[in-house]
Order: structure tokens, then sequence, then C-alpha cells
């Protein structure tokens, strides 16, 4: 099964136990979904930068993923022009209910069931269990082959892992303190470098550049 970006990420900052978002990737969900969103419109041909300002491009491919839609969207919809920085830092929040959204479509999938339990007998809480965990381990092996093996990786992968370093994510995707130690060490390289030997347009390497300026500048917050 084929996911884009941003459901990738979210089933990697679902923590297995609490079927809730990490603590340790709540501060930065927000900012790492959009550049998500913003790689998915860049693999797509649809935006593109001019004179440092992001603008929509009519000629590329038909965009499919009704979320990746709305990012468009939500864009054209604006009416003003901002930058780079702008789109990454706020695009979701032109999206009504987007992290909702984003997890309904993975039920949709089979990915995910929602689990809805009473608190107090007055509120409810709401909490994301795996119904096909083998999709979560997919992408969880091939980001450890990347980081620790060092294949010739996909564009998407390098984008991945990048997306996960700016999450705050590399503590739940290695959990072994070894190979968490090394991916901290490589994932900064992997970012900023590897990307270069990628043929990849320019505004996709101006995207990857903002999320490797969040895992230089991110302040790890550690799991209660």
């Amino acid at each position: 099964m084929k996911l884009k970006l941003p459901e990738e990420l979210m089933l990697l900052a679902l923590n297995d136990h609490t079927g809730n978002i990490t603590p340790a990737a709540a501060m930065y969900i927000n900012f790492s979904m959009s550049c998500a969103i913003l790689l998915e419109l860049a693999i797509a041909e649809r935006i593109q930068l001019k004179n440092n300002v992001l603008e929509l491009f009519d000629e590329g491919k038909k965009v499919r993923d009704p979320l990746i839609l709305e990012g468009l969207e939500a864009i054209e919809k604006s009416g003003k022009k901002y930058t780079i920085d702008h789109w990454t830092q706020e695009l979701v929040f032109y999206i009504e209910d987007f992290q909702k959204k984003l997890l309904d479509s993975l039920i949709d999938k089979g990915i995910l069931i929602k689990d809805k339990k009473k608190i107090i007998g007055i509120f409810s809480k709401s909490k994301y269990i795996l119904q096909a965990p083998e999709v979560k381990q997919q992408i969880t092996k091939r980001l450890h082959e990347l980081v620790l093996n060092s294949p010739k990786p996909s564009a998407r992968t390098i984008m991945l892992i990048s997306l996960v370093g700016a999450c705050n994510l590399t503590g739940e995707v290695f959990k072994d303190a070894k190979k968490q130690k090394i991916a901290r060490e490589k994932i900064e390289d992997i970012s900023m470098n590897m990307i270069a030997g990628i043929e990849i347009n320019r505004l996709i390497h101006d995207i990857q550049e903002a999320v490797g300026r969040a895992v230089n500048t991110a302040v790890p917050i550690l799991p209660n």
C-alpha cells in the first residue's frame, strides 16, 4: 500500500501504546505536516518558487489525494503571495480539522481503528490503534535500512527521514539506544547532503533545507 508522506509521518508519530501522538513530537507535528504536504505538491509539480515566493503551477500532475488537494486549494484561496518559510510553518492551519482528516484516511484504508472511551463517565477520549501493524513496520524498516545500512535510497525515503528528524521522532523510530545514537548523528547529514545526489527539482531542495534547519534548531521534548 503506497501512502503519502503525511500519512507515513502520522503513523510514525502515533504511540503504539497510548494510541495518540507521542509527546516528543507534539510540538513539531504541525510544522512537519506542512512540510510533508508541500513536498507532495512539489513532487507533483503543482507549486513553484518565484523570487522566493510560493506560487501555483497549473501544468503539473493531477493531485488525487484529498488532503494534499486541500493543501493546494488553501494556497490558492489564501489570495496572498507568501514565502516558502510561511507555508512550511502555517499550511496545516489553513486546512480545517487536518489531523482528524488524516487519521480518518488511515482508518478508511484499514490501517487504524478508532477507540473511544469515557473518562470519569463524562468526557470521551479517542485513541487510534494499529489495525495493520505491518504497514508501520515496513515504513520503519525502510528508515532503518537507510540510516544503518546506507543503501541507495529513494528521494521519498530521504524526505521521510528528514521529516522524522524535524518532528523529533528519532527516538520513536530507533528504539535501541545504540541505533538511536547512530541515527541522530546521521540524520542531519542525510537531510542536508544526500538530497544533492538525487535528481530533484529546486523547490523540493528548498523545502528540504527548511526541514533540515528544523532538525538543527529544534529543542527536544522528552516524553512524560
